[in-house]
């Protein structure tokens, strides 16, 4: 099948990505732009200093309820980021396999060439 830019690009822009998949994309994937780290260094940053907490609150013995609150947080935290970023993973796989129906069942690897070869 003969796919053209402006076949792809109207199957492509048919089913977009939501806006939950923009942002989890936008801030924490490997593509992230400079001026868009902020978030990511920003949540890492949390995330280490609650695991830090807790790991100095249990060496130090300051008591079970601050080490029990430190680690509640960390591993709520961790879980919603977790959970997050794979619920955009699967949101945006089911996109792409609509997209690709949309364009004749085409496989995964005519897909990739098609977006580096139309969209890049």
């Amino acid at each position: 099948m003969n796919i053209t830019k402006e076949l792809f690009l109207a199957a492509y822009n048919k089913f977009p990505p939501n806006k939950f998949v923009q942002f989890m994309f936008k801030y924490f994937s490997k593509g992230i732009k400079p001026e868009d780290k902020w978030l990511n260094k920003l949540v890492t940053i949390i995330l280490i200093s609650l695991f830090f907490g807790g790991f100095i609150g249990a060496a130090a013995k300051l008591g079970k309820t601050f080490i029990l609150i430190i680690t509640l947080i960390f591993s709520l935290l961790l879980v919603i980021l977790v959970l997050s970023i794979f619920i955009s993973v699967l949101m945006n796989n089911y996109r792409i396999k609509k997209v690709r129906k949309e364009l004749g069942n085409i496989s995964i690897e005519d897909y990739n060439d098609f977006v580096t070869k139309f969209m890049l």
